[in-house]
């Protein structure tokens, strides 16, 4: 079908701003006697109300990453944009971000440790209460806003740090590796958790793990970062359906997906595997 010509004079589209954006970011570490690079050059855009996911090899930087997206390292050159403007430090309203540990406070029970942001803002207590109660209910916790975090298993415990990093509205959440201490089975059930929140929500989302299958099963796209200096090797998209279920990963198509990123990275690390684009 032919595009239509645009008559002149017409208001032209007006393109779409990233919601996260690495232009040409670099970022070495020279404390130590031997300077270290971990990025030179790295470019990716983030769509607004994505899901996607970051993967690479150990040591190649995911975490670093995520510290300069959300402002809490800076870049050695290049930039981070937020909605197009430069991230020159933390800025918990618009980005927050949830750790491997949930980092809970052992002395505030589940519902403080999720208002405590709030509280920190200077909020009042019953706007903070209610906000807090809200995101249990969200995360299927509000039986246990009394309990402290020793009294709650380690998938509870990510379940209050995921509603702690929501308790602002952030526009991005970015999540290291939160479901790594888990069992099999219990990290599984927080993937799926993660996504009923995430389709409520649509929340911006980079999510980084070593787990292929787990990359795979939650992402709308997946970066596959090499070895140090790293760049993005592969921006792969996640052509699955949605709403995922378990039943997907047994799918040809979800194998194929899996183990392209696999080869890249076997490949990066120079075991001689072959990338496969299908």
């Amino acid at each position: 079908m032919a595009r239509q010509a645009t008559e002149p004079g017409a208001a032209q589209p007006t393109p779409s701003v990233p919601a996260l954006e690495a232009r040409d970011v670099g970022k070495v570490y020279s404390a130590t006697r031997q300077p270290v690079t971990v990025f030179a050059g790295l470019d990716f855009a983030v769509e607004a109300g994505t899901f996607t996911t970051i993967v690479g090899p150990s040591g190649c930087g995911k975490t670093t990453l995520l510290l300069l997206l959300a402002g809490l390292v800076p870049p050695t050159s290049g930039e981070v944009l937020l909605q197009g403007r430069p991230v020159r430090g933390p800025q918990p309203a618009d980005i927050s971000v949830i750790f491997q540990d949930a980092n809970l406070l052992p002395w505030k029970t589940t519902l403080q440790n999720v208002e405590f942001p709030l509280e920190l803002r200077g909020v009042s207590k019953a706007e903070r209460r209610a906000q807090a109660a809200a995101l249990l209910d969200l995360v299927g916790l509000r039986e246990f806003e009394s309990r402290y975090p020793h009294e709650l298993s380690g998938g509870m415990r990510q379940r209050v740090a995921i509603a702690r990093g929501l308790i602002q509205d952030p526009k991005i959440l970015l999540l290291d590796e939160p479901f790594a201490a888990l069992d099999e089975q219990t990290r599984m059930k927080m993937g799926l958790e993660l996504l009923r929140i995430w389709e409520q929500r649509r929340k911006t989302v980079l999510f980084v793990t070593h787990n292929l299958t787990e990359a795979t099963f939650l992402s709308d796209r997946v970066l596959v970062l090499g070895p140090r200096p790293a760049r993005v090797l592969d921006d792969v998209p996640i052509d699955l359906p949605r709403p995922r279920d378990f039943e997907l990963m047994a799918t040809e198509r979800f194998g194929q997906l899996r183990n392209r990123m696999w080869r890249l990275i076997m490949a990066s690390e120079g075991d001689g595997a072959l990338p496969d684009r299908r």
